[in-house]
C-alpha cells in the first residue's frame, strides 16, 4: 500500500486523500516518523482543508500525543465550525487528559450540530469525571437510545444511575450490559 499511495502522489502530487493513504499506510507500516513528515506535508499543500489536520489529530491521537492532537482538532473546528466530528474528537481527547471541565463545551456544540453516539458518549464521561452523576447519566442515556449495541455505554450508565442513587434504574442498566 505505502508504494501504491506513494506512485498516486508522484503522479498527483496535490491528490490530499492519496496523500493520507500513503501517511496511513507508513503509520500502519511501523514508519513512523515518516508517516508524520507526509501528514505534516498534506497540511503544508492544503493548509485550508480540516480533513488534513483531522487525520494528523488522529494520528497523534493514536500516539497518545494527546496535546498536538488537541490542537489539531482545535484547527478543525476553525476551519470547518459546522462540522461536528471536530468538536467529538475534540472534546474526546481533553477526557483522556483528565480535563472533563474542557471538554463539555465542545462536546455539547457537536451534539448541537448533529446528535451522535459519541458526543453523547463522550459528555457522559465528562460529568462522570466530574462526579456530576445525573447529568452523566442523562448523556449515557442518549448515547444507548442512539446505539443500544454499546455494551460498554450501558455499564457506564448503570454506574452514573447508581452513583447517582438510582439503583433500581441502575441494576436494569447493568443487565442490559450483561445481555
Amino acid at each position: 500500500a505505502v508504494v501504491e499511495f506513494q506512485r498516486a502522489v508522484e503522479l498527483e502530487p496535490g491528490n490530499e486523500s492519496a496523500a493520507i493513504g500513503w501517511a496511513s499506510a507508513l503509520e500502519h507500516q511501523g514508519a513512523i516518523d515518516d508517516a508524520e513528515t507526509v501528514y505534516q506535508r498534506v497540511i503544508d499543500t492544503h493548509p485550508q482543508s480540516y480533513f488534513a489536520y483531522n487525520n494528523m489529530g488522529a494520528f497523534y491521537y493514536r500516539r497518545s500525543e494527546y496535546e498536538k492532537a488537541i490542537h489539531m482538532f482545535q484547527k478543525v473546528t476553525e476551519l470547518a465550525p459546522e462540522n461536528y466530528a471536530g468538536y467529538v474528537n475534540l472534546g474526546g481527547t481533553y477526557n483522556d487528559l483528565g480535563r472533563f471541565l474542557e471538554a463539555i463545551a465542545p462536546l455539547k456544540k457537536s451534539i448541537a450540530l448533529r446528535p451522535s453516539y459519541g458526543g453523547y458518549s463522550n459528555l457522559g464521561t465528562s460529568y462522570f469525571g466530574l462526579q456530576k452523576m445525573n447529568e452523566a447519566a442523562a448523556a449515557y442515556d442518549q448515547a444507548v437510545k442512539l446505539d443500544p449495541q454499546q455494551y460498554v455505554t450501558w455499564g457506564n450508565l448503570g454506574a452514573a444511575q447508581y452513583y447517582g442513587g438510582a439503583k433500581p434504574q441502575a441494576a436494569v442498566s447493568y443487565r442490559k450490559a450483561a445481555d
